[in-house]
């Protein structure tokens, strides 16, 4: 006789996924559900300002021969105010993470989502989800949350995994409709424009493990030197950006000490800032 738990995998099967029969046989789990987005227009003091609402900054991804780097800085905003920091790259997987920027209550439903249908896929199926699956997944769920885009709780997030059958790190970016980009190298947030344009010259697909970390490193911090809203490297305070490296061994967090000299390799390399003098009176 089957047991509860081969009932439970026949149904999960049949919905297509761990969201879909909860949906149907359990929506009152807060977690999966889709918030109601159209009371929205009855709380204007809550959307008529970000100052209320957490935002994270910038984050980044980018390809190196036989692995993905991802990262982020860790500064939290909310309007123009530092609200705290927090690691914005968040394992979903053995072999696959995501980095999160916008609004950070909606990033952290997505990525928890995502953990859990990846995690129940792979224990029915008994075998990994591929990195495009991942991807498709979390496409699905951005669509979803289109109709929370349009009330301004904005969450474009960054997917790294690593791809056994091809042997090198993946990365994936989306839209606001949930687009699908497969890209070598990708960045986001506030700063992202400005991160972008240091990895765009100096990136290369034979590029090594230590010379990736070290140009997402720099990338950072040179997007905080003109966005408010990123910091990367505060040394009084300790504070370093979040990286992590994915290839076949794994995910493995790149240790601050190491964050630490490469930021004074930066700095010792870096050019002057420009003085800006004003005029009197």
């Amino acid at each position: 006789m089957a047991n509860h738990h081969d009932d439970l995998d026949d149904a999960v099967l049949c919905a297509g996924s761990l969201y879909a029969y909860l949906q149907r046989y359990s929506p009152d789990l807060a977690l999966l559900r889709h918030p109601d987005y159209s009371t929205m227009n009855q709380t204007p003091s809550l959307l008529s300002t970000q100052q209320q609402i957490m935002h994270g900054t910038t984050i980044l991804a980018l390809r190196y021969n036989d692995g993905v780097v991802i990262g982020s800085d860790t500064q939290v905003t909310a309007g123009n105010t530092i609200t705290g920091y927090m690691n914005k790259v968040l394992d979903i997987s053995s072999h696959c993470a995501i980095a999160i920027s916008g609004t950070v209550g909606v990033a952290q439903e997505l990525s928890d989502r995502l953990r859990i249908e990846v995690t129940f896929y792979e224990r029915i199926n008994h075998a990994k989800l591929s990195p495009q699956g991942t991807a498709n997944t979390l496409g699905r769920m951005i669509k979803a949350n289109f109709a929370a885009i349009q009330h301004g709780l904005v969450c474009i997030p960054i997917l790294a995994t690593y791809d056994f059958r091809s042997h090198q790190g993946k990365v994936f970016s989306y839209d606001l409709i949930g687009t699908l980009f497969d890209t070598d190298y990708q960045t986001g947030g506030s700063g992202g424009q400005r991160a972008l344009s240091i990895i765009e010259e100096k990136w290369g697909p034979d590029l090594h493990k230590d010379d990736a970390v070290s140009l997402a490193v720099e990338s950072l911090v040179h997007a905080s030197r003109t966005d408010t809203a990123t910091t990367a490297v505060d040394e009084e305070n300790n504070i370093y950006p979040i990286m992590k490296t994915i290839d076949r061994e794994g995910i493995a967090n790149v240790p601050d000490n190491v964050l630490k000299e490469i930021y004074k390799s930066i700095k010792k390399n870096s050019p002057r800032k420009r003085k800006i003098q004003t005029r009197g009176a």
